[in-house]
């Protein structure tokens, strides 16, 4: 399991979530950690692929 947060200094948490995604860890659960609390962060955050958000 991954705890990853969506705000990283030089890659957001959805690119590394792609990137995990895409072809790494493809089955490997991942919940999104975030102060960000907007609706549409938590639509961004799950159509990305995160487990949870």
């Amino acid at each position: 399991m991954l705890l990853l947060d969506v705000m990283l200094p030089r890659m957001s948490g959805l690119e590394v979530l792609r990137k995990i995604r895409g072809g790494l860890h493809p089955a490997l659960p991942v919940i999104l950690v975030t102060a960000r609390g907007e609706s549409i962060d938590t639509v961004d955050g799950l159509n990305s692929g995160a487990d949870d958000y």
